[in-house]
């Protein structure tokens, strides 16, 4: 259950590192 809990939580973080990098790519286009 550890291990589940464990994994559930590295793929909130993938997720968050991926809106992070949405958000900089929106930006840049923002620029352009």
């Amino acid at each position: 259950m550890l291990e589940k809990r464990k994994k559930k939580k590295k793929r909130i973080k993938f997720k968050w590192c991926a809106n992070e990098v949405n958000k900089a790519i929106v930006a840049q286009f923002g620029e352009l």
